[in-house]
């Protein structure tokens, strides 16, 4: 190799941060642009799940309607109406039952998970399309666990808020949900991406160190990675 080719391999470390951080914008913008377009499609969808998963927290809580909505701001609002089956007393002591109170969250806030982990599985290198198939199928479930424990928290707090009770565990309620509101949510995605990564390799099929050998320098990479064997797995 000459000199003027020296430290310029197609594999370098630079150019795999470039390839990187292009992959990822590109995945990012487009996961964007589908999540702002069908989004709503996608909210509608999970609602009732949230539903019946608040029912089983909270069974003096009766769902009445569901649904989405665009408020004044253009924001997708997702909402709540729900009837309280049981009797409390607020703060100047007077039983309350049978209130009816409409809890609005956003429902964008659910676009977060699946937009940093999936970009980050198609921008990730050295993995091979199989990796990034199980990945984005590992994805899948842990998005939905982080989101089962968003939502629900989001619309118990605020709907008991509108009582002026003071109920069991609301400052820790609020504490989380201010955790959530200030970089919870991407802390969530990016132990999401890691978990779904780890997995993928670790059901990544082991080359034989014989069969190796026989792989020529300039051959593909038995990994799948479609990369040069020198450039990937090659002393490994």
């Amino acid at each position: 190799m000459s000199r003027k080719n020296q430290g310029k391999s197609p594999d370098s470390p630079g150019r795999q941060i470039f390839r990187f951080i292009v992959s990822f914008i590109a995945a990012y913008a487009l996961l964007v642009a589908v999540f702002y377009t069908l989004g709503h499609r996608f909210i509608k969808l999970t609602l009732p799940f949230y539903a019946l998963e608040l029912k089983l927290l909270r069974p003096d809580y009766e769902v009445q309607a569901s649904g989405i909505e665009r408020g004044k701001d253009d924001r997708i609002h997702s909402y709540y109406r729900i009837k309280l089956n049981s009797t409390v007393f607020d703060s100047l002591g007077q039983p309350r039952r049978g209130v009816v109170v409409k809890v609005e969250f956003e429902g964008t806030n659910l676009y977060v998970y699946p937009i940093i982990v999936f970009s980050l599985i198609f921008a990730w290198p050295r993995l091979s399309a199989r990796d990034r198939i199980i990945a984005s199928g590992v994805a899948f479930p842990m998005i939905i666990l982080f989101s089962l424990f968003d939502i629900p928290l989001q619309v118990i707090t605020q709907f008991e808020q509108s009582f002026s009770v003071e109920y069991q565990w609301r400052e820790l309620r609020l504490a989380a949900l201010h955790f959530l509101a200030n970089g919870g949510r991407l802390l969530f995605a990016l132990l999401a991406f890691a978990g779904t990564i780890g997995i993928a390799v670790y059901f990544r099929p082991q080359e034989n160190p014989a069969n190796q050998s026989a792989v020529g320098r300039n051959d593909p990479c038995p990994c799948g990675s479609n990369k040069k064997f020198k450039y990937c797995c090659l002393g490994k």
